[in-house]
């Protein structure tokens, strides 16, 4: 959502589970860093989640990934993620932080701290109805939300995006979506705040 890496990528992963239980599982992967585009460097990024099933329901999840995309621009990142899932009710909770860095010879490095938090529920109204509730919070501007296609974001100030949602399944496997999406901001370093901004979409989502 917010360019802080890709939700998918090249490479070699590995993944199972410790013990008998079964509860305690891991997810490492080393891959291009690139998403779905080509490699472009020679360097990679290294990827280790580890999570636990406290019960069928209750999940913890810690992750982290170190990505060097050149010979000077380094990005650390962690992220903390505790679930509750069921039939009718699914409750989230994330905070990530990503550190960039920017090595500049014969001065001081640049150093970037991104933070970002949210929270997302879905839930059953009926047989065939859903509401989907989300609010994140990136307590700095997104030095890349202008170049983000699908919702831009201003870079002068930090934001607070709102979606709400109602999923309807007219048949099984297609469902319908319609929601809103609301970006409020905060106050910029020139003391005025960017204009809020209301996007209303329809999303089709089948399976087969």
């Amino acid at each position: 959502m917010y360019k802080l890496g890709s939700s998918r990528d090249l490479g070699i992963a590995l993944k199972g589970n410790f013990g008998e239980s079964g509860k305690l599982n891991y997810h490492a992967m080393l891959g291009n860093g690139s998403g779905t585009g080509a490699e472009t460097n020679k360097w990679k990024k290294y990827m280790l989640s580890l999570s636990w099933w406290f019960t069928d329901q209750f999940i913890a999840e810690v992750y982290g990934d170190y990505d060097r995309r050149s010979e000077t621009n380094k990005r650390t990142t962690f992220h903390v993620l505790t679930g509750y899932v069921s039939d009718y009710v699914n409750i989230g909770a994330m905070y990530a932080t990503q550190i960039r860095t920017e090595e500049i010879i014969g001065a001081d490095d640049d150093v970037q701290t991104l933070d970002v938090a949210s929270i997302f529920t879905n839930f059953k109204l009926g047989e065939k109805w859903t509401a989907i509730l989300r609010a994140d919070h990136m307590f700095d501007p997104n030095p890349q939300g202008p170049t983000i296609d699908y919702i831009p974001f201003s870079s002068e100030a930090n934001s607070t995006l709102m979606i709400f949602g109602l999923g309807y399944q007219p048949i099984p496997g297609i469902y319908v979506i319609p929601n809103i999406e609301t970006v409020f901001y905060g106050e910029a370093s020139d003391g005025t705040t960017p204009n809020s901004d209301v996007i209303f979409r329809t999303t089709l989502h089948f399976t087969f």
